[in-house]
């Protein structure tokens, strides 16, 4: 239950400095008012779009919770045109809160119910101006701004011919240069300064940091001296001055005094909106000297984000997660791990019930939650929907960062950080969530048998299923058994595929297509002949035995009945197969100029255009008929029952019988039995006599009368011949 207010603050990759400044003064308000801050976030703010990526923008669909009180937008940080168009529609629908955009204006969300919170650009950059001309004297002034046409730059740019015209110095436009407020713009400028395309300013004033930091690094590599012959200052103050050198003057925006206003406006609508003030921030770049104790600060913050992210990359996190077989234990690996997660007073892992389909999750499923937290183990499980914010919302007011679980395409849940303080996560707990994200679908698949069986060609020579070789693996063979086979020596293939009725009874799902695939290929392994046969697997599960040696008629002949044999009997996987069940191509090739791949795709393409037959209900019912016959040799019913049982005329039932299956039902039973008795003479050490009593007969005369007119041979010869 909703126990006190909530404000939403959508904001993107809050973990970057500028939204961090702004969230701080948000939470420190916030939890003066006793109000909870429900921050949705993502963790990889792209600026073109990526369908790897969009799960994670699903985030912001959360802003739709009936429970938020308000809704603050720190909207500079959407640099996305798509995501920001999808973040517009989410707001269009929410005029019924309170609803504060933060830090840059936008006409596209000047809704009714919005206000917007900024400093002066125009201001501070008037400040940086003030300090270059009344503390160092400088009149010959530059400026390298953003984009030309970029509000921010615009503004800018404007605030320091602003401040020129105050202090009585004509504005030039020649000292005005357009960047894109990233390294690589003060890179360029100051390579123009050293080849003096550009004439050398005494100052330049860099509207960010970065290009400012671009503009240092380059100089440092020339005869140019900073400050002494050019004086360079920032803006922003992004806390990285530790990298670059001589340190860098810049300029800090009171990004904090935004965000507690933003607050105080939810609070109470009609506020007067007030630009904070920024502060100067002293640097060797542009003569002053360096502040310690601000130095102090930025160092202090540098090495504990150093801390966390050599914690963040020796974790083995990734690598034990993906051992996990159980939710439960990914839980507890996730758990060991809290610590490289920076100052988080919990997290709450919230997963969609049906996650691990590899279906897409609706915003609107139910999820199920508990916090990893070691502390908070024992707790059980809440089940609860995502706008059910409150759910995950505990203690006193916090700060409570909604960060999106993803694969890909596909929404997993969320994970939820409970900051008691005013703060925020970094780079590392994106690492952090990257890894689990992965670990997570990892899971998955190795519970998913569908997926599994896709991924069974992991190598081009093995199948990981069946062990069995594949194409290339098994043409290396034969060219090595054919280079050293005799004369009179031939090929002799065998293709084995399912038929029609065989679907019918079963291969229902994957896992009976994992365990009748090694079932068939123990059939095939079975009557190989050493270093001369191979069994292997194509594509689409089309199984082929390939043999070299002097191949008669006969010999063809028994080698098709070995493997119905084994196809019937082998395995409990057969339990519901007829003698039919399987398709069984066959081929011989001479030896003399043999191409075994060009023999192998000859059968298959023969397999191929064999007519499949259409089988009628009635076909059916003699399937599952015949099945019985084959597997319950002391229960075969007679035809007069069959009739019966069918509902059919015995004419009739004999007839079709016939036509379907090529055998007349009196002859099938006893091909049955017979078929059987071949089984247990090569597979056991059975007396004839037993395995006549096992087949259903009661005279050991009448089973070898029959068995000899059948196969040519009596029982003992036929093992002897064939075992």
């Amino acid at each position: 239950m909703k126990k006190r207010k909530i404000f939403g603050v959508m904001a993107a990759e809050a973990s970057n400095i500028e939204q961090r400044q702004i969230l701080d003064g948000i939470i420190t308000a916030a939890q003066a008012q006793n109000i909870d801050i429900a921050v949705f976030s993502n963790i990889f703010n792209l600026f073109e779009s990526d369908i790897n990526f969009s799960a994670e923008n699903r985030v912001y669909e959360l802003v739709q919770s009936p429970e938020l009180d308000g809704i603050i937008l720190i909207a500079e940080s959407f640099l996305n045109a798509s995501l920001k168009a999808d973040v517009l529609e989410l707001l269009r629908h929410r005029q019924d809160i309170p609803f504060v955009i933060v830090s840059m204006y936008d006409a596209e969300f000047d809704f009714p119910n919005a206000v917007f919170v900024n400093s002066s650009d125009a201001a501070d950059i008037a400040e940086i101006v003030g300090h270059m001309t009344e503390v160092h004297g400088y009149t010959r002034i530059d400026i390298l701004t953003g984009f030309e046409g970029n509000p921010a730059a615009e503004d800018r740019l404007q605030g320091y011919r602003d401040a020129l015209e105050a202090h009585g110095i004509a504005y030039d436009p020649a000292r005005v240069h357009y960047g894109d407020f990233w390294m690589s713009s003060g890179e360029e400028l100051a390579k123009k300064y050293i080849s003096k395309e550009l004439p050398l300013p005494e100052a330049v004033i860099c509207t960010n940091d970065y290009m400012a930091f671009g503009l240092l690094d380059t100089l440092a590599h020339s005869t140019i001296r900073v400050p002494e012959d050019l004086a360079v200052s920032g803006y922003e103050n992004v806390q990285e001055r530790i990298y670059h050198t001589p340190t860098l003057a810049t300029y800090q925006r009171n990004r904090f005094a935004l965000g507690e206003q933003a607050v105080q406006i939810l609070l109470k609508p009609q506020t007067k909106c007030v630009q904070p003030k920024g502060s100067w921030v002293s640097g060797v770049s542009c003569g002053c000297p360096v502040s310690q104790l601000n130095m102090n600060a930025e160092l202090e913050k540098i090495r504990t984000a150093r801390s966390y992210r050599v914690w963040s990359s020796t974790s083995n996190m990734e690598m034990k997660l993906t051992t996990c077989e159980t939710l439960e234990a990914f839980i507890t690996e996730m758990s060991a791990h809290l610590y490289v997660v920076r100052y988080a007073s919990d997290i709450q892992f919230c997963l969609y019930e049906k996650w691990h389909t590899g279906e897409q999750c609706d915003i609107n499923d139910r999820m199920t939650c508990r916090s990893i937290a070691s502390w908070r183990q024992d707790e059980p499980a809440r089940y609860c929907y995502p706008f059910q914010l409150s759910g995950m919302m505990y203690g006193d007011p916090c700060a409570y960062y909604f960060t999106p679980l993803f694969f890909r395409d596909r929404l997993l849940g969320f994970s939820v950080l409970r900051y008691d303080h005013p703060d925020c996560f970094d780079v590392t707990y994106r690492d952090w969530l990257k890894g689990v994200s992965n670990g997570l679908e990892f899971l998955r698949m190795k519970n998913d048998i569908q997926y599994l069986m896709r991924c069974q060609s992991l190598s081009e020579d093995y199948d990981s299923v069946t062990g069995l070789i594949r194409r290339k693996a098994l043409l290396r063979e034969l060219s090595a058994v054919i280079a050293r086979a005799e004369q009179n020596d031939s090929m002799f293939l065998m293709l084995l595929r399912g038929n029609q009725l065989a679907a019918e009874f079963h291969l229902q799902n994957e896992t009976e297509k994992i365990r009748m695939s090694k079932a068939i290929t123990g059939c095939l392994q079975a009557i190989e002949d050493q270093g001369r046969s191979f069994s292997a697997l194509l594509e689409g599960n089309t199984f082929l035995f390939a043999s070299i040696g002097n191949y008669t008629e006969e010999n063809r002949q028994q080698l098709i009945d070995l493997l119905r044999i084994h196809l019937l009997y082998s395995s409990e996987c057969f339990a519901e197969t007829a003698p039919d069940s399987f398709q069984i191509t066959t081929a011989w090739f001479p030896l003399n100029g043999i191409q075994p791949d060009k023999c192998i795709t000859e059968t298959c393409e023969k397999a191929m255009n064999e007519p499949p037959q259409q089988y009628t209900a009635d076909d059916l019912q003699m399937l599952k008929l015949r099945i019985r016959l084959y597997h319950s040799l002391s229960e075969q019913p007679t035809a007069e029952e069959c009739c019966r049982q069918l509902c059919f005329s015995e004419g009739y039932f004999r007839a079709r019988y016939k036509k379907l299956f090529g055998i007349s039902y009196h002859q099938d039973c006893i091909q049955a039995r017979i078929s059987f008795a071949k089984f247990l003479l090569l597979t056991t050490s059975l007396s004839v006599s037993a395995i006549a009593a096992q087949c259903g007969y009661h005279e050991d005369n009448y089973f070898l009368r029959q068995f000899q007119r059948e196969t040519g041979t009596t029982p003992n010869k036929y093992r002897k011949k064939l075992v």
